[in-house]
């Protein structure tokens, strides 16, 4: 599903508030690297930033392990946006989608 769609089902979503505390509290256990997590109803958006292009994708890589984003309570589908150069750092948007 390309990056826009995505980001327009995340921005219409409802935010169910005692789900998304608990399940960004859970991202950021999993993966302390990621910053602006923000978790709705069924979906959540975080951003990954790196140095390096390279230190980004093994970044990214991680996050699939199933110790990380993969292993969060019902995650089903997981979506890496493409890289983009901001500010001098390399930061893509990760898009989790839950089974709930």
């Amino acid at each position: 599903m390309p990056h826009l769609e995505v980001q327009a089902e995340f921005d219409q979503e409802v935010e169910d508030k005692g789900w998304a505390v608990s399940t960004e509290r859970a991202i950021k256990a999993v993966a302390p690297d990621l910053t602006d997590v923000d978790c709705k109803q069924h979906s959540c958006r975080a951003q990954l930033s790196a140095v390096t292009p390279e230190e980004l994708m093994q970044k990214a890589n991680a996050l699939e392990a199933e110790g990380s984003l993969r292993g969060t309570s019902g995650a089903k589908q997981l979506l890496l946006t493409a890289p983009q150069e901001i500010g001098g750092k390399h930061v893509m948007k990760i898009y989790v989608r839950y089974d709930r």
